[in-house]
């Protein structure tokens, strides 16, 4: 198996402090595999400026957020993409059914923060969007220096409660609409995959 959830581990946490951690979750090679499809020459050349905002006022502030981003839109493209919608699919029913949530989705980025990169600190809930409820960050290799996690504790923009070191197959878990939470500003490279669960439906393409 390329993953171990333990469900009651990832509740627990989520429901005591809003949110959750824990290193090697998923496997090595599953991290590798995905690094690899996702910064092969055509992958990369088709990465996109990570920007703020929602829908028609999405826009680049590079004094807020400065990295690069790939939406995930065929699950089935690989083998590994298809062990993480398993894992995703997973932990979504576990959360949804333990905190009666009305989740119906994900959907998920590959992530890329180069030399200088970093994203300040924010929350994943849109003031006029409220569908992100659970906000999950995959981490695809190790960041030797810089680019750490700030988590802040529940609903405070000063307090922190644990910064983590990107460490390749670590995940991290939280509610979108509690938790701020800042990117340090990266040295070396730095490769995750984000992930949202929503309570919404995907809008068919018009």
């Amino acid at each position: 198996m390329s993953y171990k959830i333990n469900a009651d581990d990832i509740n627990l946490s989520l429901e005591e402090k809003s949110w959750f951690y824990q290193e090697n979750f998923v496997s090595n090679d599953l991290c590798l595999s995905l690094t690899s499809t996702y910064l092969s020459r055509d992958k990369k050349d088709s990465l996109i400026e990570a920007k703020i905002g929602i829908g028609s006022k999405l826009s680049g502030n590079a004094f807020i957020r400065n990295g690069s981003v790939k939406w995930i839109d065929d699950w089935n493209e690989s083998s590994s993409l298809n062990v993480l919608n398993s894992m995703f699919s997973e932990i979504m029913i576990s959360i949804k059914d333990y905190f009666r949530l009305s989740i119906k989705r994900f959907e998920s980025q590959f992530s890329f923060y180069n030399q200088g990169g970093f994203y300040k600190c924010h929350l994943d809930q849109h003031k006029t969007s409220r569908h992100r409820q659970i906000s999950c960050c995959l981490y695809l290799n190790d960041c030797i220096e810089g680019g750490e996690l700030v988590i802040y504790a529940r609903g405070s923009k000063t307090k922190i409660d644990k910064i983590i070191k990107p460490l390749r197959g670590s995940l991290v878990l939280f509610f979108s609409a509690d938790i701020y939470h800042e990117v340090k500003v990266v040295h070396d490279s730095r490769y995750s995959i984000t992930t949202w669960f929503r309570d919404d439906k995907a809008l068919p393409f018009i």
